[in-house]
């Protein structure tokens, strides 16, 4: 599960932030009743919801996530469990409506131990940089992003010494909104696949299409709807599903 890779730049390609605008008693219709992370091997996720009609946790034969959310409606914690065990929890300082850190804490020794955080810097409402603070005080490697319009189109990632280390480019099918967003506004945090969670797709308004690595490796995306416009399905260049979602709807 999860590890202090955060501080990755895989990791910086999805940290893009945000809990904007302030939740309200949402009439959501549809709830996501199963998720399933191709790529990572973890079995399906059963999704739970709690009586605001929150997502309160997903589960599965091996592990369990719960979610956690204040008075105002932000989602400000996620704790692992596996097999019943706690495992690694992240909490979210939320200003303003918007994530300005993200504190990371691995369970041994009986007890949670800070492993460093994120900390976002924004700029009308959207992240301009997240830089990983290690559980020392020390500044590490950061990720600066650029916006069009309402998508993330490209992200540098840059070592500890300010090295570019890398520039990826997003694009996106700007006919498609990204409606998937809409119906569940916290799933950037919620996303419990551990190797790409807090994906770009599930922050930007429109769908993406494209994604250029920084080795120049290109891969497409494609999709899958359900009746309400939800993607139920994306799918990468190799034929092979990355993500999966059933939903329950009136």
């Amino acid at each position: 599960m999860k590890k202090i890779i955060i501080a990755t730049m895989a990791a910086f390609s999805l940290l893009a932030c945000r809990q904007e605008p302030a939740p309200e008693p949402i009439p959501i219709s549809c709830r996501m009743t199963t998720a399933t992370f191709d790529l990572s091997g973890i079995p399906q996720y059963t999704v739970v919801y709690d009586t605001q009609g929150r997502m309160a946790q997903m589960t599965n034969a091996v592990s369990t996530v719960y979610y956690t959310y204040n008075s105002d409606g932000y989602l400000t914690q996620k704790e692992y469990f596996q097999n019943n065990l706690p495992y690694f929890k992240e909490e979210y300082t939320i200003s303003g409506g918007l994530v300005s850190q993200m504190l990371y804490y691995e369970y041994y020794g009986g007890t949670y131990n800070y492993n460093g955080k994120h900390v976002n810097t924004y700029s009308s409402g959207k992240l301009q940089q997240s830089q990983y603070i290690d559980q020392n005080g020390v500044a590490g490697e950061k990720g600066v992003y650029t916006w069009t319009g309402e998508n993330i189109t490209q992200l540098k990632t840059y070592l500890s010494d300010n090295t570019l280390d890398c520039t990826i480019n997003y694009t996106y099918d700007l006919n498609k909104v990204n409606n998937f967003n809409n119906y569940f506004p916290f799933f950037e945090y919620q996303n419990v696949f551990e190797d790409d969670y807090l994906d770009v797709r599930f922050m930007s308004k429109n769908m993406l299409s494209q994604t250029t690595h920084c080795n120049g490796t290109v891969e497409n995306f494609t999709y899958t709807y359900t009746a309400q416009n939800l993607m139920d399905k994306v799918t990468g260049s190799n034929g092979t599903d990355i993500y999966r979602f059933t939903f329950t709807c009136p």
